[in-house]
């Protein structure tokens, strides 16, 4: 099973061109100034637009924070903003489980560049095998976005973004190692101006793991490129290329003495995953008042999970093949009026094909189970969006989307928020009202024995208020309250491992933030999550949700060269329904425990322009400091105190 090789030699064509002729754009020109960022995103609104006019908090994490921090995958990143949750199940590549304020995978939106990341059988992205590498900044929106984005963006928006912005011609080479048998290396080259960008890059890792057959293997390719016409038109294409193999030193399986979920050594057990993204994007304003912008992009992934019998070991499931083949194919447009220059009306349109072949070939699914037939889904949406600041000091958003499924119905949600600047003090008011909803993904609904064909649509309707304090230019605070009343929730019966409608679950949240600093280039962050989950059908308590998370740091800079962090995570404890017996026969159930877990990460800019060398950046990072042991998930245990170091030269 690969990839069409028309796919990858267009992908390899892709990066030699950029890499041959975009230095000779660059070649006779003056350098420009190192990267400036300005204060404009494009997640909220699917358009550049100035973040201080937006109704709603979006925080941005650049690549300098990424690389001081020594971040490797977008798992470490999510780990440290607050509001976020994510449960591995071991070391890189294992399976997890993220979540947003309560919100579990699907109901959160993850995208490249604008591209969804979701795997269209699944319904969430694998995170998994994501790694940190050629992006220039992440866009995280913690708001109902469903009348932007649609399905899958209940929670919220997260965008990993490429565009390198302003940036001379660089070559930047880089290794990194580990004592789990990592090893790392890839290369970027990149530049961009106002009129032009691009950035290509190649990165390979390998990581031994924690135990014998652990071992993980990927490969990570990516291109974009931007031209901006003389009569104001912007041109951008991205791609991306995701091959990754690992071997699962356990299999969680059903054990037919007991008819429990049992956790086993399995010497042989494989998962081969392939990711293909690509996209273009058009945007014009032909005259100050008026633009628009046209878009299609496409995602492929092919996934196989393949286990040979053990004849030693007799349990369902011990052999084991599954296959799965999951396209997406979106296009649309939007056109956009600035009335004044303080309202700007949007009507978009959005067109969005979904196709999978997942195949499954196991022991234990009756023949008439399997295998699956293909799944397809097609859905077109139309959306209004009005977005009006009066002077920074009243911004106001609102819109509705009205979505075709051809199979699952028509939905229509709306949007609304609210925030006002109190500028003489620094304090930031804002609120909204927002309805979302999520389809049931081609797993939930067609899986053999627990898919269930008659799921309905996920509903929400969602309430936040919250301030923003910012004093001296050294503090920030920020609370925000958080109520989402969901319908028709989809979870897993923790008897039957059917998949079933909730008729009415309610998560609430308060979510705070603050940084203090920097004072003599010291600064403290912290976050904290308080969530209530209940099932209001039968008014328990909604599982795997903690009701108390923390994130904290204390961070030091000097000279914009030398960065230090002391951080870590505080997760309380959390219900999961589902026993399992380990490996060594103990049967584990009830709530998971708490867990503490420190981090420390050091970064070095030792050598700055000098002679052909524009940095040399060394960087290294302790996980697990205190050697905790615990478990994010339930009978798979967390690595103990493991480190990594390594080098990155620019040229």
């Amino acid at each position: 099973m690969r990839l069409s090789f028309t796919f990858i030699w267009h992908l390899f064509i892709a990066l030699v061109l950029i890499g041959l002729f975009a230095p000779i754009a660059w070649a006779e020109e003056k350098e420009a100034n190192p990267q400036e960022l300005p204060e404009v995103v494009i997640t909220a609104t699917r358009e550049n637009e100035d973040l201080a006019k937006l109704p709603y908090a979006v925080d941005v994490i650049t690549a300098d924070e990424i690389n001081r921090r020594s971040l490797m995958s977008a798992n470490d990143l999510m780990l440290a903003v607050p509001g976020f949750d994510v449960f591995r199940g071991g070391t890189l590549g294992t399976t997890t489980l993220s979540m947003m304020r309560g919100s579990i995978g699907g109901q959160v939106l993850f995208l490249i560049d604008g591209i969804p990341l979701s795997i269209p059988y699944f319904g969430q992205p694998d995170l998994d095998s994501l790694l940190l590498y050629n992006f220039s900044r992440v866009e995280i929106l913690q708001s109902d976005q469903s009348l932007l984005y649609g399905s899958e963006a209940m929670a919220g928006v997260v965008n990993f973004i490429t565009d390198p912005g302003k940036s001379p011609l660089h070559f930047a080479p880089m290794g990194r190692g580990g004592n789990l048998g990592l090893a790392q290396g890839g290369a970027r080259l990149y530049a961009g101006d106002e009129t032009k960008a691009f950035a290509v890059g190649v990165q390979e890792t390998y990581e031994q793991g924690q135990r014998d057959n652990d071992r993980f293997q990927g490969l990570h390719l990516s291109a974009f490129g931007r031209l901006t016409t003389k009569n104001d038109m912007d041109v951008s294409i991205t791609t991306r290329y995701l091959n990754s193999r690992k071997q699962l030193a356990q299999d969680l399986v059903l054990d037919e003495t007991t008819g429990m979920l049992r956790m086993v050594r399995d010497k042989d057990r494989e998962v081969f995953s392939k990711i293909l993204l690509g996209g273009a994007n058009i945007q014009h304003r032909p005259v100050p008042w008026w633009d628009y912008q046209l878009y299609a992009n496409f995602f492929r992934y092919e996934s196989a999970e393949h286990n040979d019998p053990d004849p030693d070991v007799s349990y369902m499931a011990n052999e084991v093949d599954f296959e799965i083949n999951s396209n997406r194919y979106m296009a649309g447009a939007r056109t956009s009026f600035n009335i004044y220059d303080i309202n700007k009306i949007s009507v978009g349109f959005d067109y969005r094909n979904e196709e999978s072949l997942p195949l499954l070939f196991a022991n234990y699914v009756p023949p008439s189970e399997g295998p699956i037939v293909k799944q397809t889904r097609d859905n077109d949406a139309f959306y209004l969006f009005d977005l009006f600041d009066w002077q920074g000091w009243v911004q106001l958003a609102a819109g509705v989307r009205y979505t075709d499924n051809r199979d699952l119905g028509d939905i229509t949600t709306k949007k609304a928020n609210a925030a006002t600047n109190i500028k003489p003090i620094g304090l930031r008011l804002f609120g909204g009202y927002g309805e979302g909803y999520r389809l049931p993904n081609f797993q939930e609904t067609d899986l053999p024995l627990f898919g269930n064909k008659d799921l309905k649509p996920e509903r929400s309707t969602s309430l936040e208020g919250g301030l923003e304090e910012k004093l001296l230019g050294k503090i920030m605070v920020r609370g925000v309250y958080y109520h989402t009343k969901f319908y028709d929730l989809i979870e897993q019966d923790a008897t039957t491992g059917q998949f079933q409608n909730i008729a009415e679950s309610l998560i609430q949240s308060v979510e705070t933030k603050a940084i203090f600093g920097p004072f003599w280039g010291f600064s403290l962050n912290g976050g904290h999550l308080y969530m209530d989950a209940q099932n209001l059908e039968d008014d328990t308590t909604l599982p795997y949700r903690p009701r108390n998370t923390w994130q904290y740091s204390l961070d030091w800079l000097y000279d914009d060269r030398y960065f230090a962090t002391l951080g870590g995570q505080t997760v309380g404890e959390r219900k999961d329904p589902m026993p399992i017996i380990d490996e060594d026969g103990k049967l584990l159930e009830g709530p998971m425990k708490p867990y503490t877990v420190a981090n420390l990460a050091l970064s070095a800019e030792v050598v700055r322009e000098w002679k052909i060398i524009n940095a040399l950046r060394l960087f290294g990072r302790i996980d697990n400091l205190f050697n905790a042991k615990y478990e994010e998930q339930r009978a798979s245990p967390m690595p103990g105190l493991n480190f990594s170091a390594g080098a990155e030269v620019t040229f």
